[in-house]
């Protein structure tokens, strides 16, 4: 994570918005995250 914060990320494309999935199906998986 950027010193800036989540806002600051840059995707491939540029700066875009910071996604975060729930992960279905089992409790032991974890959320999934990307720009």
């Amino acid at each position: 994570v950027p010193l800036e914060g989540f806002s600051a990320l840059q995707g491939i494309s540029g700066s875009q918005r910071f996604q975060i999935h729930k992960a279905y199906g089992s409790p032991d998986h974890l959320p999934s995250a990307h720009t």
